[in-house]
């Protein structure tokens, strides 16, 4: 009998906002998601606007 391992895709609770993209990441011991981020967002998340850096403030 043969065991197989699933490692989950951190992608999949879709964690990239304003639609930035989100590109899945695995090593031997670890999983991790980056964010391609369009337009005007940056930040891990794209959560920030470069046309609103202080969100308003």
């Amino acid at each position: 009998m043969q065991m197989q391992c699933e490692r989950n895709n951190p992608c999949l609770s879709l964690p990239c906002l304003n639609q930035g993209v989100c590109q899945a990441n695995w090593n031997q011991t670890d999983t991790w998601f980056t964010c391609r981020c369009i337009g005007t967002y940056t930040g891990n998340r794209c959560e920030t606007s470069m046309l609103n850096p202080c969100g308003g403030l």
